[in-house]
């Protein structure tokens, strides 16, 4: 294991390149036991032996309309330790694990990660998981990476006059159907907005992740 995660830290590059950009020679890292110190010469040699001795290296990508996306990929970056950039920044070429938001069977960010290395799709979308089958999403035909699906939420406030329209449509369809105990959460919350964000879908992708780094 790395000296830096066995003491409790797991930086990102650009964490560890600001440290190694200051002008201190020693740097206390409060993560550390005890506030352990590590000279900046240790950190630029256990920080170089971390880089090479990995075959690639792996970044979140994500897009996001309402913020729940967003909150996901960064939650999940920020407790692995790797950086996380929205699909409008410039990327890197490296491992993509890809958090992108569901509307109707399209995934939006999708098309500028879909030619990437990618480790990982995380699918964000307000129905129940049960409903969701990767099989409905044509964008996933050749995709051979792992996929998973994450509850979150909508605003109506940032939600354009089509997206709106279409949430009348399908709250209709769904009065049709008949309004039960299973869908009237999404009902309510395509009429009036709501949450269904849960730290605890990130367990399965933190697993994979896990195995990923081996």
């Amino acid at each position: 294991d790395h000296l830096l995660s066995r003491v409790g830290f797991h930086p990102t590059l650009t964490t560890i390149n600001a440290y190694l950009l200051q002008g201190n020679s020693q740097v206390n890292f409060p993560q550390f036991l005890g506030s352990l110190p590590c000279t900046k010469r240790s950190i630029e040699r256990h920080y170089s032996s971390f880089v090479f001795s990995r075959d690639f290296m792996v970044i979140v990508v994500y897009s996001s309309k309402t913020g729940s996306t967003a909150k996901y990929a960064k939650e999940f970056s920020d407790n692995v330790g790797i950086d996380c950039f929205s699909v409008n920044d410039p990327l890197p070429s490296d491992r993509v694990i890809f958090f992108g938001w569901l509307k109707g069977n399209k995934i939006i960010g999708f098309d500028s990660v879909k030619s990437m290395d990618l480790a990982a799709v995380c699918i964000v979308g307000l129905d129940d998981s049960s409903r969701f089958s990767k099989d409905s999403i044509p964008a996933l035909t050749d995709v051979l990476c792992p996929v998973f699906y994450l509850r979150g939420a909508t605003s109506i406030d940032r939600l354009s006059f089509t997206d709106r329209l279409v949430f009348f449509i399908v709250r209709m369809k769904m009065r049709i159907q008949g309004i039960n105990q299973f869908n009237r959460p999404v009902f309510d919350a395509m009429k009036y907005g709501g949450s269904f964000y849960d730290s605890s879908f990130l367990r399965p992708i933190y697993e994979f992740y896990q195995k990923l780094d081996e």
